[in-house]
């Protein structure tokens, strides 16, 4: 599964680090075989920073374009988002409401799931 940028020229921090982390998940087969079973756009807002992952069958598209619909959202602090892209409990940062999240909350545990996958 390739993970590709929408209009490379415009993606912001965000992206660049979300992009890198989910080449890494998808490069082993645990990782691929959850990354096909998210379907959608899922919206990272960190700050003043934010980008979406569009997840379909063949890949995954990072873009920082602000107008795209989304079918799910987290928003936090970039310190908060970090560590669960790295594996930490999400369930700590939503009570202690240092992330918050909206739309259809299924994608984003397939896309937490996705995130703890074993690296090679």
């Amino acid at each position: 599964m390739d993970v590709v940028f929408h209009e490379p020229d415009r993606v912001n921090l965000l992206g660049y680090f979300l992009r890198d982390l989910l080449k890494t998940k998808v490069s082993t087969v645990d990782g691929r075989e959850k990354a096909a079973k998210i379907k959608g756009t899922i919206r990272f807002v960190a700050g003043e920073m934010a980008c979406t992952a569009t997840f379909s069958t063949r890949q995954i598209e990072i873009s920082s374009k602000q107008s795209l619909a989304f079918n799910a959202q987290i928003r936090g602090e970039l310190s908060g988002l970090v560590d669960i892209a790295l594996g930490a409990s999400y369930v700590q940062y939503l009570l202690l409401n240092r992330v918050k999240i909206k739309g259809d909350i299924s994608i984003l545990f397939r896309v937490v799931s996705l995130f703890k996958a074993e690296t090679a």
